[in-house]
């Protein structure tokens, strides 16, 4: 899927298909690299979450100095924030990868968004206060896949053992319990927030990463998943 605004593209390929970007692949940074090539695109300024609700500004060259697409060195955040004409002028790409959780990019004719959404970052408040970014319906937003509600639970042992990630989640609406199991709706708990700020969604890949066979899993896959794959430059 490719979806071209404000002078950006922004794709979503299936790696799956082309048995590429495994994580136990030795050549997963040359598949990542080649495809970046055949793009005209020099660099990736890829975020390695820490499921933390961390934002970094990537507004200068000596931000990214040390970061080398050939290597695993990644920016150490969850979201990452660049001016559109940042990525032109040095044809960098903001790249992200995950196996269940959202990666979710917000699009301006002046600015771009990355986020990587797990619950633990969304229990944190990444999405929370975007007005406060100054983001507003002049975004567009793009919504990659990630694992459903209904394949997403957690046990109440498990919340109750682990109360620093999951302290926050009352407050969205997008949960509820079954039996002894907390379903988290990670894309209903994005879509909530995105209209509160009257975001548009231009495009959103409903599908479970659970369920979908053509897609990566770490709950289905463990240590076999491969990655779902976000790119806008």
């Amino acid at each position: 899927m490719i979806i071209s605004k404000y002078g950006l593209t922004c794709e979503l390929p299936n790696f799956l298909e082309t048995g590429n970007v495994f994580y136990k692949a030795t050549n997963s940074r040359e598949n990542i690299m080649e495809m970046a090539r055949k793009r005209n695109i020099k660099g990736l300024i890829e975020p390695n979450t820490g499921n933390t609700s961390v934002m970094l500004e990537v507004n200068s060259l000596e931000v990214v100095k040390n970061l080398d697409p050939w290597t695993s060195d990644y920016i150490k955040c969850d979201a990452l924030h660049v001016s559109k004409s940042f990525l032109k002028e040095n044809q960098f790409a903001l790249f992200g990868k995950s196996a269940d959780c959202m990666m979710l990019g917000l699009i301006s004719d002046q600015d771009v968004y990355l986020f990587h959404l797990s619950v633990a970052s969304l229990n944190a408040g990444l999405l929370k206060h975007l007005t406060l970014r100054g983001i507003n319906k002049e975004y567009m937003a793009i919504m990659g896949p990630c694992i459903g509600a209904s394949c997403y639970s957690l046990t109440r042992d498990r919340i109750r053992s682990d109360t620093s990630n999951f302290k926050n989640l009352g407050y969205l609406e997008k949960t509820y319990y079954e039996e002894d199991k907390l379903h988290i709706d990670i894309r209903g708990i994005v879509e909530k927030e995105l209209a509160h700020c009257g975001i548009t969604v231009a495009f959103s890949d409903r599908r479970c990463t659970y369920c979908d066979l053509s897609l990566g899993s770490n709950r289905r896959d463990k240590q076999n998943r491969h990655d779902n794959v976000i790119l806008i430059w």
